[in-house]
Formats: structure tokens, sequence, C-alpha cells
């Protein structure tokens, strides 16, 4: 059964970059662990997003996790991590954007 994915709060979400438009089954599969792993009872939710979509200039290297943020001159950062290199903890809740 696969996770669709949850949109609670536009403004706190992770987006797991995939390949095609439709999720294979490992990328299903890391989808359902990333929700697994936001925090309970906070309004963050995750999605998944078409690689070429978002970067149609920039080879796809892998399924990436991504979150944006602000940074010093008000601009707005996306940082993104391969899958494989992901760790929940580095995520600043607090400061994720649009």
């Amino acid at each position: 059964m696969t996770c669709k994915p949850c949109k609670p709060d536009p403004l706190k979400l992770l987006t797991l970059y995939t390949l095609d438009n439709k999720p294979d089954i490992l990328e299903d599969g890391a989808f359902n662990w990333l929700v697994s792993q936001l925090p309970v009872g906070r309004p963050y939710g995750a999605i998944y997003t078409k690689w070429s979509n978002r970067y149609p200039d920039v080879p796809f290297f892998g399924t990436m996790i991504a979150w944006a943020t602000v940074n010093g001159l008000g601009q707005r950062v996306e940082t993104l991590r391969p899958i494989v290199d992901f760790d929940i903890q580095e995520v600043p809740w607090d400061d994720l954007v649009t």
C-alpha cells in the first residue's frame, strides 16, 4: 500500500525528488519511511516531486530529500541530501519555508 503525499501545511514540507512522476517501489518505500519520521503533532508534511520539474537542466543523480530555509540575505535556499545520506536530525524544523 502506498502512502499518499500528506500536505498539512505548505510552509513546512520536505520534498522527495524522484526521476519520474510515478515513483518506483524503492522511492515509494523511501517516501513512506520519510512520512513515518516526521515529528508527531507538528504541522509538517512530505511531497513527491519529479526532479526535472524543478531542475530541468541538472542531471538526476539519484533520489534526493530536500527542504527550504531562508539565508542571511533573505533568499530562499533549498538543501538537498541524497536519500542514502539523509539524517532526519539535521532538518531545521522551525526554520522551514515554502
